[in-house]
C-alpha cells in the first residue's frame, strides 16, 4: 500500500467518524416542517412482528401501533411503540389516540426530507398548541461505530507514519 493512500484512508474515516459524532449537530429543529390540521381518522391496533435472529431463529415482539390522517393532507400517519415487556394492558398509544380525538387541531413535525415517504417518521406532535409526543432518541451503534472508525484512523496513520519512517532509514542507507 502506498503511504500516502494510507494517510488519506486516516484522513478519511477520521472525517467520517467526526460526522458521525456530530450528526445530531448537523440535524436540528430548523430541518423540521409542520403540518397543522384537523384529525380525519385515527385507529390504534396490536401488531405481532417477528424479527429472524442473527444466527437462527426468531424474536416475537408485540408493538402497539397508531395510524392517523389529518384532514386536507395527504399523509398517513403512523407510530409504534414496543409493548412486548410491559405489565399494564393500557399503553402510550391508547392515550395518544384519545388526546388526537379530543383536539381540534393537531401539529404534526417531520422531516422536510420524509414528506413524500409513505409513514414520515413523526418527531413531536402537537394537540391544541400542547405536546402529546416527543421522539425519544433511541441508543444506536453510532456511538461504537465512531470508536471503531477512530480506530481504524490512527491504525491508518501509524501505518503511514511507519511506512515513511522504513522508507527515509532506506534512503539513510543506501546513502551510507
Amino acid at each position: 500500500m502506498n503511504f500516502t493512500k494510507a494517510l488519506f484512508c486516516g484522513f478519511f474515516l477520521l472525517s467520517l467518524s467526526i460526522y458521525i459524532l456530530f450528526h445530531d449537530l448537523f440535524f436540528n429543529a430548523n430541518e423540521l416542517i409542520k403540518i397543522k390540521s384537523k384529525l380525519e381518522n385515527s385507529e390504534v391496533s396490536t401488531e405481532i412482528k417477528k424479527v429472524p435472529k442473527k444466527y437462527f431463529g426468531e424474536d416475537i415482539y408485540t408493538y402497539a401501533v397508531i395510524r392517523f390522517k389529518l384532514k386536507q393532507v395527504n399523509q398517513n400517519f403512523e407510530l409504534l411503540e414496543n409493548i412486548t415487556k410491559l405489565q399494564s394492558s393500557e399503553n402510550n398509544m391508547e392515550r395518544l389516540n384519545s388526546v388526537l380525538k379530543d383536539s381540534e387541531y393537531i401539529s404534526v413535525f417531520i422531516r422536510k426530507s420524509d414528506l413524500n415517504n409513505r409513514f414520515p417518521d413523526i418527531y413531536r406532535i402537537d394537540a391544541d398548541e400542547y405536546n402529546a409526543y416527543n421522539y425519544e432518541k433511541k441508543k444506536s451503534n453510532q456511538f461504537t461505530l465512531f470508536f471503531i472508525l477512530v480506530g481504524s484512523s490512527s491504525f491508518f496513520f501509524v501505518i503511514h507514519f511507519m511506512i515513511l519512517k522504513i522508507k527515509s532509514k532506506e534512503s539513510q542507507d543506501k546513502t551510507l
